[in-house]
């Protein structure tokens, strides 16, 4: 009947099956009353007895139909306070019976819902404890002070003052309050002179909700803050804060630094600029003194000696030879003068030729490609349709003299004899280019030469070119051949003067070396107990613009300083010094310093010291009698690889 109605029933032979049942969570109970003995009463009390405390288990009784109403309850004694109870009198009917147990369920849903909400209940409780125990965990022991503090306002709703309600341990730290001097007051009882950036800070975090970060100094702690602020509850404000002194002060420590390097870069951006402009006038002055110097030559050649030799042939023609002895002599000396002759006007042209002054550069090209071509054999093919007016006449002998090296350099190295010379003018730059019709050119192989130069020639060229702020690039041509490009900057090149050119070096700039401004440079520190071995090491270096000496140290104990506190690149270290030597000092300097490069330097062989001063961690050992391209090559090859 009660699976009919839907209503989910399991029957019970015996009592234990139904305390079974009830343990399982049975949600309901129908007994008749024949079968509700006292032995199976107390076994269904024991087991509710077992239950939770919100637990009251419905049963539903069918009383006896030969007993009364009150003897069927004074049979149920036993059940008493351990169950909810109800009793029906049968004969009953189907209605009545389902209406019951329906009843009962719901009852004992409703107490399933209690049962929810109880948990729910606790599980909230049991979280707000948990919090509590972790909120004064973190009150008591973060290093940011806390306050927390009520608003106060006035009668228009005015922000006027707070009263503290609670401060941390950390607060008591950072402003040397104590707490029972603080809670319970008001915050210009505490802080007369309370500024108003807080003031502003509490206000909006009041009138706006949004918690606000604020850094400002208080007068009355004499100390920075970094405070924030946020509404804790209605009218109540939270300020987490941290004492920042320090920070500020060092702040205010590097912005002076930076002030001062900034006015120190500052001043010596414009003495490298005054430098750069005096490299380039003593560019054009070298250009026009060696000029000056070839047309003196060239006039001497012209002017005297091939005078005198003219006139000195022309005496030979007016001479009377009695025989034909004296003939042949006379014609030995005029063929022997005019050799003389021929060999001095082809010297004086080379040294200065007249189109170097008169022709424009398209002629002075042709001119070298003449010269060339008769000298060398060499096929020139000039292309200078684009040349720009008033070129200054040191740019047109430089480049007259360069031009001329790199066709010989093309005779020399590439194995042809033919070749082309293009001049552009972009913007302000004139571009020459000159290049050869071979195969297999490497401008690695260039490069390499000219940042440790063999021969004079192009690593000239290169200098002269950055003296005037321009620039050597090297390539391969599309067959293969070279492809060397001269940059010449045309703005400003025109130098007129004829001044002495004057240089100022400053203190710390004695050599006047030049400043290195296409790269980072190698930074060195320098390592040796004899001090005239170590002087000529730092002047061998400040040769290279590549390199940078940053430091000198006369022992191992003085390296070990310099190179943390300098930190080099590279360091150039002496083996046999006093106190503490270049072994121990690498390996010391290697251990807090893995990244830097250090060199052994020595006059012992390459034998067990430079193995010691491997084992030390050093990256090379090079001996001190060793050519000084050795040792340069040495610092560069360690940079580039790192090892």
């Amino acid at each position: 009947m009660l699976s009919q109605a839907g209503i989910d029933s399991e029957r019970c032979e015996t009592g234990t099956n139904l305390c079974t049942e009830i343990d399982r969570g049975a949600a309901a109970a129908l007994i008749t009353r024949e079968a509700l003995t006292s032995q199976l009463q107390r076994a269904i009390s024991a087991t509710l007895t077992r239950q939770p405390y919100w637990s009251e288990f419905p049963i539903v009784v069918l009383g006896s139909s030969g007993s009364t109403q009150r003897q069927n309850w004074e049979a149920l004694q036993g059940l008493e306070g351990t169950a909810h109870l109800v009793l029906i009198q049968r004969p009953v009917t189907v209605t009545t019976l389902l209406t019951v147990v329906r009843t009962a369920l719901n009852a004992r849903q409703k107490q399933y819902q209690i049962r929810d909400e109880i948990a729910a209940r606790e599980a909230v409780e049991r979280a707000l404890r948990e919090s509590e125990a972790k909120y004064r965990s973190i009150f008591e022991h973060i290093d940011e002070g806390f306050n927390l503090f009520e608003v106060l306002k006035d009668e228009r709703g005015n922000v006027v003052d707070g009263m503290f309600l609670e401060v941390n341990p950390a607060y008591e730290q950072q402003t040397g309050l104590e707490a029972e001097h603080v809670v319970g007051r008001r915050l210009t009882e505490i802080f007369p002179r309370f500024e108003r950036v807080w003031w502003e800070a509490i206000k909006s975090v009041v009138e706006t909700g949004e918690p606000i970060r604020v850094e400002s100094f208080s007068e009355d702690t004499r100390r920075y803050y970094e405070v924030s602020c946020f509404a804790f509850a209605p009218e109540r404000i939270c300020g987490l804060f941290r004492d920042i002194t320090e920070r500020k002060q060092s702040e205010q420590m590097l912005r002076d630094m930076n002030k001062t390097l900034e006015d120190k870069v500052a001043e010596r951006t414009e003495v490298a600029e005054r430098r750069a402009g005096d490299l380039s006038r003593m560019a054009a002055e070298l250009s026009r003194a060696e000029q000056t110097e070839r047309k003196r030559l060239g006039k001497i050649l012209h002017d005297d000696l091939q005078q005198i030799l003219l006139a000195s042939i022309w005496r030979l023609h007016a001479l009377e030879c009695t025989n034909s002895a004296q003939e042949r002599g006379k014609d030995d000396v005029e063929k022997l003068l005019n050799d003389c002759l021929q060999s001095s006007r082809s010297l004086s042209h080379e040294l200065s030729p007249p189109v170097l002054e008169l022709g424009t550069l398209d002629e002075i090209f042709r001119w070298v490609g003449d010269w060339a071509r008769d000298k060398y054999g060499l096929d020139v093919t000039i292309d200078c349709s684009d040349e720009p007016a008033n070129m200054a006449q040191h740019i047109r002998t430089f480049l007259y003299e360069a031009v001329r090296e790199l066709l010989v350099n093309i005779v020399k190295h590439s194995g042809q004899f033919r070749a082309a010379v293009t001049v552009r003018h972009i913007d302000a730059t004139l571009q020459v280019t000159v290049e050869d019709y071979g195969s297999g050119f490497d401008p690695r192989h260039v490069e390499k030469h000219l940042d440790n130069p063999q021969t004079f020639g192009l690593y000239r060229i290169r200098e002269r070119l950055m003296a005037m702020q321009g620039r050597l690039d090297v390539a391969r041509n599309a067959s293969g051949g070279a492809q060397i490009q001269l940059v010449v900057p045309l703005s400003g090149a025109d130098e007129s003067h004829d001044d002495v050119l004057r240089i100022e070096l400053s203190e710390d700039d004695e050599t006047g070396r030049q400043i290195d401004t296409t790269g980072k440079r190698i930074q060195v520190l320098v390592v040796d107990d004899h001090t005239v071995v170590r002087q000529g090491l730092v002047q061998l270096l400040r040769k290279h613009s590549q390199f940078v000496v940053v430091g000198e140290a006369a022992d191992g104990e003085q390296a070990v300083e310099a190179a943390s506190r300098l930190r080099p690149d590279v360091v150039i270290m002496d083996v046999s010094m006093p106190n503490m030597n270049g072994i121990e000092a690498t390996r010391i300097i290697k251990r807090d310093h893995p990244e830097m490069v250090v060199i052994g330097l020595s006059l012992h062989d390459k034998g067990a010291v430079a193995q010691s001063m491997a084992n030390a961690g050093a990256t090379a050992y090079v001996r001190k009698d060793a050519p000084a391209d050795e040792l340069l090559d040495t610092i560069r090859l360690a940079c580039e690889t790192g090892e």
